[in-house]
């Protein structure tokens, strides 16, 4: 017995000291304190026990008028009985409050409910609650941080330990506070307390109410980048707000639902919540709210290549918002409209219709919509070839964008990371794909995530890095969205091909012909992909594919030593066409004509090749692309700049292209066959 004594914590030896004579010793050791207690307890009357008890509950060290109201008790007759309990360290004052120590709390947790009828936890706590949700409410509501809300908080909590769900949604609503929380961009803290407050059932809960929360649930989880809170709570929301007959609601929870949805990926399921709020909104005559649904309808469609119906919508959704004289919504449809035409391949005209949006914007001072235009015409001028022009846009949209916009940062830090690879500047484009990828993944955005994996592929290709460029680009293709249409999937899928050409080309000069199988694979998926993609209206997506099967067929070329006539008849041909097509910029076709000078090299054409590559370099230089101006200084037969990996690449093919003798036929070798319209 005194072993087991002496092995108690010293705690429990000190409240040996105040047990009552002839009190039985506990003999269980290792769990002292209810028989301690229990002993305890012949000291005190039923009174005291209650305010034990009541501490006991306590989730931290409580004021009196706390306890108080907890246990509905006399504040005269708490402080005696607190008196009562500190003389036999059964509680202890912590400043002005008390505290009931862990170990004795637990057992009397365990204890007292059994000895105090009609005493009943759950009420304790309720009462708990309420007192400190009424002190929330009652407090200056000028707060300089949710620190100062944290009277309603603790109410919410003692709320849950009580299983009552009227009262933890009203604490998860800071007492009637919330709008101050979220002016005070507290939005982590209402995630936290309305998923605690509606992980509690209640049947007697307001359906309208219980909507308004998971709403708001939803809506805060979407500013700190909790997204997988997000779809859950709306899809939470929408029976409630059904059930509550409350339609605006119900439409409200729909749009949210399908803007979640289409930044997940899924745009038929995003359409049908759209539809369904589109009903809604022409049920009740709210034109504002149908010119926006009909806005992102577009959008939608735009996104899946229904250009027919994105521009039906489009036009519909502009005509209500000029009918509404709201020159915002005007411009934004306008912007919406310039994306079709981009998508059917007016390039012109779409950067004509988007620098007239982005005028719009800018006479409103709206400034994200004025961001998000100039993003638009920095995004046709790329495809037209125009580097320079496409980098002075995305400048202009930087010190225009507004804080508070992660969707539109990602887009902006991507666009100008992969301009900042194509100038030659690898170490501010990485820092800026980096801060992009974050920027995405707060947004929730899938597309801008596979699009940014997609700019870092693109950048570990220049590097010379051409296995991370590859498991990159197939991460795109695994996470590309199905519903988007297949000439997207095709493009990305041939990036990953024409990384895998160039790594097998570097691998096999590093180890001989083992990596040639791996070479006549990227070439014919480069071919297949290349028959996916239409001419019209994918023009500028069609040609860098068709790059990517030329330079992967003269990889091929190169390694086996052949003249690649086939090839060279193609690039030319593709350069006539380039100069005879009015939506491209006159950039001179750089990169073709870089393809043209290798072409001829190989096809033992050197002065030919020469011109080509001083024309090609001078093209380059003059829009911004240094990536093609570097490659095109080896085929002249300058050194690499350390930074360009394929230029680093090429220079060590074309040296092994000269060391090389002619080989045999390809028959007799079975060298990597040379694909192309003319090869076959």
């Amino acid at each position: 017995m005194l072993f087991a004594l002496h092995s108690l914590a010293s705690p429990a030896l000190a409240l040996l000291r105040h047990l009552p004579e002839g009190a039985k010793l506990p003999d269980d050791a290792a769990h002292p304190w209810p028989s301690l207690l229990r002993a305890l307890t012949e000291r005190m009357n039923a009174r005291d026990e209650e305010v034990l008890l009541t501490l006991a509950l306590a989730r931290r060290p409580s004021r009196v008028e706390a306890l108080a109201a907890a246990s509905g008790l006399t504040t005269a007759a708490i402080k005696e009985s607190l008196t009562l309990l500190c003389s036999i360290a059964l509680v202890e004052p912590v400043g002005e409050r008390w505290r009931c120590p862990r170990y004795i709390a637990s057992a009397a947790r365990r204890l007292l409910p059994e000895r105090l009828h009609g005493v009943l936890p759950t009420a304790l706590l309720q009462r708990f609650a309420g007192f400190y949700l009424r002190t929330g409410q009652q407090i200056e509501k000028n707060w300089a941080s949710i620190d100062d809300g944290a009277m309603a908080r603790l109410g919410l909590r003692y709320a849950v330990a009580a299983g009552d769900g009227r009262m933890a949604l009203q604490g998860g609503l800071h007492g009637g506070l919330l709008k101050t929380a979220e002016e005070l961009g507290a939005w982590r803290a209402i995630r936290d307390d309305l998923t605690l407050a509606l992980s509690v059932p209640g049947e007697d809960l307001e359906q309208e109410e219980l909507a308004r929360s998971c709403l708001l649930l939803a809506k805060s989880s979407t500013r700190i980048g909790d997204h997988t809170t997000t779809g859950p709570a709306l899809v939470r929301a929408l029976p409630h707000a059904h059930a509550s007959a409350n339609q605006k609601m119900s439409r409200e929870i729909h749009t949210q639902l399908a803007r979640h949805l289409l930044l997940t990926g899924s745009s038929r399921r995003s359409l049908e919540h759209l539809r369904a709020a589109l009903r809604g909104a022409e049920r009740d005559g709210d034109t504002e709210a149908r010119s926006d649904l009909l806005g992102m309808c577009g959008a939608v469609h735009l996104q899946a290549g229904r250009l027919t119906k994105a521009q039906q919508d489009f036009e519909s959704s502009l005509a209500l918002a000029l009918a509404l004289n709201d020159p915002r919504r005007a411009a934004s449809r306008r912007a919406g409209l310039g994306g079709v035409l981009m998508y059917r391949g007016r390039l012109r005209d779409a950067e004509v219709q988007l620098r007239m949006a982005a005028e719009e914007a800018r006479e409103i001072k709206d400034a994200a919509g004025l961001t998000s235009r100039l993003l638009n015409v920095s995004l046709v001028l790329a495809l037209r070839g125009d580097v320079r022009g496409a980098m002075s846009s995305v400048s202009e949209a930087a010190s225009e964008m507004p804080a508070g916009h992660p969707r539109l940062e990602s887009r902006l830090l991507s666009l100008r990371g992969n301009l900042r690879r194509l100038a030659g500047d690898l170490a501010g484009a990485a820092n800026d794909l980096d801060e992009s990828l974050d920027a995405a993944a707060v947004a929730g955005d899938r597309d801008a995530l596979v699009e940014i994996w997609g700019a870092q592929g693109h950048w570990h290709r220049s590097a010379g890095n051409f296995e991370q460029a590859s498991e990159l680009f197939s991460r795109a293709v695994d996470e590309h969205s199905e519903e988007r249409e297949d000439s997207m999937l095709a493009a990305r899928e041939a990036d990953l091909w024409h990384a895998k050409a160039w790594q097998a080309a570097s691998l096999f000069l590093q180890d001989g012909a083992a990596y040639l199988p791996q070479l006549i694979e990227a070439t014919d998926a480069l071919e297949l992909c290349r028959g996916r993609i239409p001419e019209e209206p994918f023009r500028a997506r069609y040609l860098t594919c068709a790059i990517q099967c030329l330079e992967s067929q003269l990889l091929a070329a190169n390694l086996n030593g052949v003249a690649p006539l086939a090839q060279l008849y193609r690039i030319e041909e593709l350069i006539a066409e380039n100069e005879r097509d009015t939506e491209l910029a006159d950039t001179g076709s750089p990169e073709l004509r870089a393809l043209n000078s290798w072409a001829l090299l190989l096809c033992a054409r050197k002065e030919d090749s020469l011109q080509a590559a001083e024309r090609a370099e001078l093209d380059a230089g003059l829009c911004g692309l240094a990536t093609v101006a570097g490659r095109a200084r080896v085929l002249r037969g300058e050194s690499h700049q350390e930074w360009n990996g394929q230029a680093r690449l090429l220079a060590q093919l074309l040296e092994f292209a000269s060391s090389e003798t002619p080989p045999p036929s390809d028959r007799e070798t079975g060298a990597i066959p040379l694909h192309g319209p003319r090869a076959r």
